[in-house]
């Protein structure tokens, strides 16, 4: 029996908690019935079943992002002073660099996230100016705070020499040189159509192909594969043993 994953165990721990909570906002329920009442308990039972699904799939971490992003919304929006809507949004875009959500069209990306923050930000006139200057000056130094941190580690890691690392397939039983080709697609914005019409096969010759790669490298999908191995080289080369 496969030992459960830090992820798993967090996964039914809060799914756990979340039904204790809906439960009691069910039959106890602490504030006024109305339609933020509502959302609170479809939010809650829609983080109930992604976590369960992320205990069955840990790898799958975008789902924790989506978790995040959605209370963040609803904390920003209901609540006129609460800094945990900020740290769960930064937390959502963390685990999407982590599962490199932006490796393909980056900007596009970036710039879509941004618009949210800053909507987020403006919504906060509608408890009173003075809340939406204080919380915006306290966001912008929290994530200026954030930016030097990152900085400061990246320019670490600048510091250090690098070689740059392989990823040989023939390590890896059950897979063909001709498979250097198809992840070198994968590592590239192309969808599956593209891919298969680049190399005429089928769409779904392709994806099968794909998906039996990431399983035999063991990174379960294409983020996983991204995330780990878009900085390699891939080759196929053979090993010469010695007589």
């Amino acid at each position: 029996m496969t030992k459960p994953s830090i992820i798993q165990i967090l996964s039914i721990l809060a799914i756990i908690l979340l039904i204790v909570i809906e439960i009691k906002n069910i039959f106890y329920p602490s504030k006024e019935i109305n339609i933020i009442y509502y959302y609170v308990l479809i939010e809650n039972f829609i983080a109930i079943i992604l976590f369960t699904v992320l205990s069955f799939f840990p790898h799958k971490l975008e789902l924790l992002a989506i978790i995040a992003f959605n209370y963040s919304i609803e904390i920003l929006l209901i609540d006129e002073i609460n800094y945990m809507g900020l740290f769960m949004f930064y937390l959502g875009i963390s685990i999407l660099y982590y599962r490199s959500f932006f490796t393909n069209n980056k900007l596009k990306k970036i710039i879509l996230l941004s618009f949210i923050y800053c909507f987020l930000l403006i919504s906060k006139i509608h408890f009173s100016f003075d809340i939406f200057i204080e919380f915006s000056l306290n966001s912008f130094a929290y994530l200026l705070i954030l930016s030097f941190s990152i900085f400061i580690i990246k320019s670490k890691d600048k510091n250090k020499i690098y070689i740059k690392e392989t990823l040989n397939l023939s390590d890896y039983p059950g897979t063909i040189e001709k498979d250097v080709i198809l992840l070198n697609y994968a590592k590239s914005n192309m969808s599956y159509k593209v891919i298969a019409r680049e190399l005429y096969r089928t769409e779904g010759t392709v994806r099968n192909r794909l998906n039996k790669l990431y399983d035999i490298l063991g990174v379960f999908d294409r983020l996983g594969f991204l995330s780990t191995f878009y900085n390699h080289e891939i080759v196929y080369l053979e090993k010469v043993e010695d007589k």
